[in-house]
């Protein structure tokens, strides 16, 4: 955990570096002095190669490597790191919020801290899965919104996730009225494309295996989680979903635990989706029915489609 926190804290942490279609005059210091400031937040060893600045004013860094102490533990890896941003230095200096951060990466990979050959095979085995990904985030001062303009992650193979969004209602002026207006706000839009053949077996299958599954008989296990899973798509409310959006997640539980295909989600709302809609179910108390749950998104357009791989 503390090596995954350390990677977000190394991208997210990067920057007193400006927009370049604003201030194209990026200097080595400004990003020697972030990539700093980063690895003293990630609290782990955390080692990269030179840092640059390339002529479209990114900040740049390669072979970064951050490593857990111990046997065994993890280790998070990238080829190359770019960012950049408006207002990144009063995140660090913890006076502010920024207006736009930018982020690049290439080979995003992980393993474990393994020498002998072990350790050689695996690092072998890793150097062409590699992750490829981009961020960008833009805040609206005038709007008080947030854009999620793009959010890419590029698999090996055949797999990849494309997401935008949009999150109104969000002051990030300041630290202060950000704390307050994230329980203010909430989400209008979101689109999610997912291209899946293999990624959940890859990424989801073992991690849910080991929580909802047992040694006894995990195939029979499955089957009626995927029963129960069924009876609760039917249950839908079709003010939310549709009927093709009901359908297409009946398919979609139906193909596990390999389910190839397209997968789509969309969220269209008029008034924000956050922590106003739940707000009265947690000062009342007590358990949320099913029927509260779903009433909370009333005005909400929940579409999903998947499109599976022909095999």
């Amino acid at each position: 955990m503390r090596t995954l926190i350390a990677a977000l804290a190394l991208l997210a942490s990067q920057a007193t570096a400006q927009d370049a279609a604003q201030d194209a005059a990026q200097t080595m210091q400004d990003c020697d002095e972030m990539l700093a400031a980063a690895v003293t937040l990630s609290q782990v060893p955390v080692s990269t190669g030179p840092v640059k600045v390339t002529p479209e004013g990114w900040c740049r860094v390669t072979g970064i490597v951050i490593a857990d102490d111990g046997p065994s533990a993890p280790v998070i890896e990238a080829d190359v790191l770019e960012w950049r941003g408006t207002g990144l230095a009063d995140l660090v200096a913890g006076t502010g919020l920024p207006g736009t951060v930018e982020a690049r990466v290439k080979g995003l990979r992980q393993s474990i801290a393994t020498s002998g050959v072990m350790g050689y095979v695996l690092r072998a085995q890793r150097a062409r899965l590699g992750i490829d990904g981009t961020l960008a985030l833009r805040w609206e001062a005038g709007e008080n919104v947030l854009y999620l303009d793009g959010l890419t992650l590029d698999f090996p193979g055949d797999n990849s996730l494309r997401a935008q969004a949009v999150f109104a209602g969000l002051d990030l002026g300041d630290l202060e009225r950000a704390q307050v207006s994230v329980m203010t706000g909430g989400v209008t839009d979101v689109s999610l494309l997912v291209e899946a053949n293999g990624l959940f077996e890859t990424l989801l299958l073992a991690p849910l295996a080991n929580l909802l599954l047992s040694d006894d008989d995990p195939a029979a296990e499955a089957e009626a989680l995927k029963a129960m899973a069924r009876a609760e798509i039917a249950a839908l409310p079709e003010t939310v979903f549709d009927a093709e959006s009901r359908a297409a997640l009946a398919v979609l539980v139906d193909d596990m635990p390999t389910p190839w295909g397209r997968f789509e989600l969309s969220l269209r709302a008029a008034e924000p989706v956050g922590a106003p809609r739940f707000m009265r179910f947690v000062v009342m108390g007590g358990p949320m029915s099913r029927e509260d749950f779903w009433e909370a998104f009333a005005g909400v357009i929940l579409t999903v489609r998947y499109l599976p791989t022909p095999r």
